[in-house]
């Protein structure tokens, strides 16, 4: 079982799918094993294997899977229609995020109608701090977290704006509490630029972060000057939604 969760893991987002040699690789598993994981797995749905390349993608067994969890979580129900709305109104890729362990995921997404878009893949998951995402529930998350994340200082460097010093964090940190929001230029990818903001429950605990992802090209500040309060009076909407007091979020 825990292998074949880590195939699966490791298919995630690979779109032209991939070899029995590169799942063997990265699972560290033998041949042999690998392809009775991937036969059983391919047989029940969760795999396809494609006979043009011999490589192995995601099958259709986890979209009814992924389906019914979309149908059975209150917490997505919630919030795709807020997401849905506000994607109409500022077309761009709008995701809510939360806090899975130690890293993030984002559990519900809704995509630009522009041809040239950011993504957001739903149920993908990303390590803190870089992002927009990550710096909203590394402010209002739980404590341990972030002395988690400070102590794997320095961090990685996607882009030449990437945070990678404990100082920058800590700092962008301070900025997001007292903003109530957090801007995000190609820290992660060249290109893409995020705002994010935070979003509570009952007795102001944070239910997650709303996320409006875009190429940096449209994400102008003119866009952003109308962005950033309508955001913020989404997530206070969906705050509401969630038990949050109103004396709470002003």
């Amino acid at each position: 079982m825990k292998y074949s969760l880590q195939i699966l893991d490791y298919l995630e987002g690979k779109e032209s799918g991939v070899s029995l040699a590169d799942i063997c690789r990265a699972v560290e598993i033998n041949k042999s094993r690998a392809m009775r994981l991937c036969g059983t797995m391919e047989h029940m749905g969760y795999l396809v294997l494609r006979q043009e390349g011999g490589v192995y993608s995601l099958g259709p067994r986890l979209l009814s899977l992924g389906k019914a969890f979309e149908r059975n979580n209150p917490m997505i129900r919630i919030v795709k229609p807020v997401l849905r709305n506000m994607v109409i109104d500022l077309e761009e890729t709008v995701s809510f995020q939360v806090i899975r362990n130690d890293r993030r995921m984002c559990i519900s997404a809704v995509e630009s109608p522009h041809p040239v878009r950011y993504t957001m893949v739903e149920g993908s998951e990303g390590e803190f701090p870089s992002g927009a995402s990550s710096k909203v529930l590394l402010a209002w998350g739980p404590e341990k977290l972030r002395e988690e994340v400070f102590e794997r200082a320095p961090y990685e460097r996607h882009t030449p704006n990437t945070i990678t010093t404990l100082e920058e964090l800590k700092e962008s940190i301070a900025k997001t509490l007292d903003q109530g929001y957090i801007l995000s230029f190609e820290e992660r990818s060249l290109g893409s630029a995020a705002l994010a903001v935070p979003v509570f429950g009952s007795e102001g605990s944070l239910v997650g972060a709303i996320c409006v992802s875009g190429v940096l090209e449209r994400m102008s500040k003119e866009f952003l000057r109308m962005a950033v309060p309508y955001s913020i009076e989404r997530a206070k909407e969906l705050s509401r939604m969630f038990g949050c007091s109103n004396s709470f979020i002003e």
